[in-house]
């Protein structure tokens, strides 16, 4: 993520590497008093059905990642980006 410039963009990340992604956020979002949109951003679909059932009202991002199993599938239900122009511009709008 540093890497990409992505960083930038967002106030907070955080990452998360075991269990389900949106669950953690969904008791995370519980601790806090937010009022902003939350932005996920996944290669995965399930991740971000997932996700789309916990937090209706997020933004959910799918990575389409050169090379990767199942990128090339196109999944017309969430924006897709491949670099950090195409998330630039899906965020902007």
């Amino acid at each position: 993520m540093k890497l990409s410039g992505v960083e930038a963009y967002f106030d907070q990340l955080f990452y998360v590497e075991q269990g389900s992604k949106a669950a953690i956020i969904k008791n995370y979002l519980k601790t806090k008093h937010f009022s902003e949109n939350v932005t996920f951003i996944d290669d995965m679909p399930t991740h971000l059905e997932n996700f789309n059932q916990l937090i209706p009202n997020g933004t959910v991002i799918r990575i389409r990642r050169p090379r990767a199993r199942g990128s090339d599938v196109e999944d017309s239900r969430f924006k897709t980006c491949a670099n950090l122009e195409e998330f630039s511009a899906i965020i902007n709008n």
